[in-house]
């Protein structure tokens, strides 16, 4: 989100200056840029859920042993993430690329 809202400023900057390629090229970087993120943040919800049983298995191992109930962190988690099945950053990620490829658009149109 940080390498977007530097973009952004670029972008603007660009625009103002009118180099209006310019601004298609940071546009188009923004773009990739999310969807790179996005591509990224898939990858690691799925090594997440791949050692999601083993984690569970764990911490009910040591909760027993040491006698504290709470410490099922990951098991009172799953319960929670069954509900929503859409991570926030996806729409997040979703909105950038749009805005970034409405951007490039507008910048092309001039």
């Amino acid at each position: 989100m940080v390498a977007i809202a530097i973009l952004a400023n670029a972008y603007v900057d660009a625009f103002n200056t009118k180099l209006y390629a310019v601004a298609a090229v940071i546009g188009v970087s923004g773009v990739a840029i999310s969807v790179v993120t996005l591509v990224v943040g898939v990858r690691q919800r799925q090594l997440a859920k791949s050692v999601e049983r083993s984690l569970i298995e764990l911490q009910d191992r040591v909760a027993g042993r040491i006698g504290i109930g709470s410490f099922r962190i990951q098991q009172a988690m799953s319960r929670k993430s069954r509900l929503r099945s859409t991570p926030v950053s996806y729409v997040a990620i979703a909105l950038a690329v749009l805005l970034s490829t409405a951007a490039v658009a507008y910048a092309l149109i001039h």
